[in-house]
């Protein structure tokens, strides 16, 4: 009985084991092939996201068994007045260019830009004293509050008065002056003076025509030896003591810049330096320089060698301090 029994047992435990090898293999088999699979599909679709998919997937069908469980989600009511309206559409040049929706900006800043215009223009042209009545000509019909507006025109012949003229003349000697004398002018102006209430806000004046054309007093100062030119005035005028000095060649003066013939030494606290000078039978001189002996009135004139020194010696001359015109 007892070997019967382990016999028996024996076979089941044989069994078994087999059976636990064939699963084995099976498993083995259905892991190769699902790899195989995996495999097949990346070299087909390799972005394609499995997880994603089998989520995605998952969701569609619970939500199918929510419809089925609670009904079809009922239609949405919209109003017949919410339907967006077709756009217009202009044929006119000002229309298509203004009136459309996207250049509606456009003529929002036009119309500000014009009201600023008229601000302006209100503020400007006419006193502050007048505006109120003159608002009320405008807009009345030109009938300002009580009163009108009204226009006064006259005419009136002035006298011009010559204007002084100071040139710098090379075509002339340095040192010789030459007084041109022009004459005053005549002409006959235009007034029209404006009116509110009797009270006048504004007066214009036009030249009407010349009687006698104007020509302007002209001082002609020669400067052959140098060359400026130009329209100057005279910003002053003294009798200067005039003396002269000579140098090496390459000399600099009291600015650091080189002393020629057209170079002067002066006393700064009399004429400053850098200012430019017409000395009468010299010419123009540029005030670089300065000296000991230089003082008040005296300057100092640069000449080209010690006999030229000599023949000018020491003179009284009419100076100029000059300052262009511009």
């Amino acid at each position: 009985m007892t070997s019967k029994q382990d016999k028996k047992e024996k076979e089941n435990t044989k069994t078994s084991s087999e059976k636990k090898e064939t699963r084995k293999k099976i498993e083995e088999v259905l892991k190769a092939k699902a790899e195989e699979l995996e495999k097949a599909a990346e070299e087909i679709a390799p972005e394609f996201d499995y997880e994603k998919e089998a989520e995605e997937l998952a969701f569609e069908e619970r939500g199918e068994e929510i419809l089925e469980r609670k009904g079809p989600l009922p239609q949405a009511e919209v109003s017949a007045s919410k339907y967006p309206k077709e756009r217009k559409t202009y044929k006119s040049w000002f229309g298509r260019t203004f009136l459309q929706d996207r250049n509606s900006w456009v003529l929002s800043v036009m119309l500000v830009l014009l009201a600023l215009t008229i601000s302006w223009g209100f503020t400007y042209w006419i006193p502050q004293g007048n505006r109120d009545n003159a608002t009320a000509a405008l807009f009345q019909g030109g009938r300002a509050q009580d009163g009108l507006v009204t226009e006064k025109v006259e005419e009136k012949t002035e006298k011009i008065k010559a204007q002084s003229v100071v040139m710098l003349d090379p075509s002339l000697a340095s040192g010789v002056q030459v007084v041109e004398e022009g004459n005053d002018g005549k002409a006959v102006y235009t007034y029209t003076r404006r009116y509110i209430n009797g009270e006048k806000y504004s007066t214009d004046k036009k030249l009407k025509k010349w009687l006698v054309k104007p020509h302007d007093n002209k001082l002609r100062l020669g400067t052959s030896a140098t060359g400026h030119k130009g329209k100057y005035k005279v910003a002053r005028s003294f009798i200067a003591n005039c003396t002269a000095y000579t140098s090496r060649p390459g000399a600099g003066g009291a600015l650091g810049l080189g002393v020629h013939y057209g170079t002067c030494a002066v006393d700064p606290s009399y004429v400053s330096y850098r200012s430019e000078l017409w000395i009468e039978g010299y010419g123009y001189a540029f005030a670089n320089d300065c000296g000991g002996a230089v003082r008040g009135n005296i300057v100092d004139l640069w000449m080209g060698s010690t006999t030229a020194c000599i023949n000018w010696g020491r003179r009284n001359c009419t100076a100029y301090v000059l300052v262009p015109a511009n």
